[in-house]
């Protein structure tokens, strides 16, 4: 048996629809009037129809209970977290969690906390949906194990922090270390570069990033058990490498 599907019961199906579209950026893939299903399989069921499909009296359904939650998350974190300021529209709205849902003008966002890091590493938000729903947006652990190893933690620093067994980590770390072209803002793992999109001009790795690059290498020959005479001929080769691409780099940028 699997789990198909996560339905919430709505008391407003066109404001939840808007809060889930705008909000949280979820497709809507099938719509039957009384029940919506997003792209994610999450589902919103009137509550008017929920208890001809249950039993249960309508007086009986009951919001904003705070013993369950839905979880979204995303690689740019950052960016979900200014788009959640920005979708609660001029002022914002109230982060009472007692505080009447319905008293936001454009979309409902109420938090139940702001960011906050966890001790394994992952930031998260958590907000309430039009009926009191608790939401939670995290990063993915992906993400943040691929921040640990751009810091310089070893795979097993990683994995103990992060809390992820160390075969995760490694992938992760093979992920991390894969040639990038210079400009798509991860090709020097020490976090100095940035994304062609927000930034026109990249920095050239340099020494540090370098240094990074050659420890990275290193955890890399030890998981694929290269012999020594070619372990130090790859290090060689790849140490060239990056000399040679940091030097046309400072070039590039003078030109350009």
């Amino acid at each position: 048996m699997k789990l198909s599907a996560v339905l919430l019961v709505v008391s407003d199906m066109e404001r939840s629809r808007r809060f889930y579209e705008n909000v949280l950026l979820q497709k809507v893939i099938m719509d039957f009037g009384d029940n919506i299903v997003f792209e994610s399989g999450l589902s919103l069921q009137t509550k008017s129809s929920w208890p001809s499909l249950t039993g249960i009296p309508e007086d009986d359904i009951r919001f904003c209970g705070k013993d369950a939650e839905i979880y979204f998350e995303d690689d740019d974190f950052d960016l979900i977290a200014e788009h959640l300021k920005a979708a609660a529209g001029p002022g914002g709205c109230s982060t009472d969690p007692d505080s009447d849902p319905g008293s936001c003008p454009s979309y409902p966002v109420r938090y139940v906390h702001d960011i906050k890091e966890h001790p394994w590493g992952q930031r998260v938000i958590r907000i309430y949906d039009p009926d009191g729903h608790i939401i939670e947006i995290g990063e993915s652990m992906e993400s943040v194990i691929m921040k640990f190893l751009a810091s310089g933690m070893t795979i097993e620093e990683a994995a103990e922090k992060s809390q992820y067994p160390e075969e995760f980590v490694k992938e992760c770390f093979i992920k991390q270390f894969a040639p990038k072209r210079p400009g798509d803002g991860r090709w020097c793992p020490d976090g100095s570069s940035r994304s062609r999109q927000s930034a026109p001009v990249v920095p050239a790795p340099g020494f540090r990033c370098i240094l990074i690059h050659l420890t990275h290498l290193i955890h890399l020959i030890h998981l694929i058990r290269i012999d020594t005479f070619d372990s130090l001929w790859f290090i060689w080769s790849a140490l060239i490498h990056l000399i040679h691409i940091d030097a046309f780099y400072m070039v590039f940028q003078k030109a350009f």
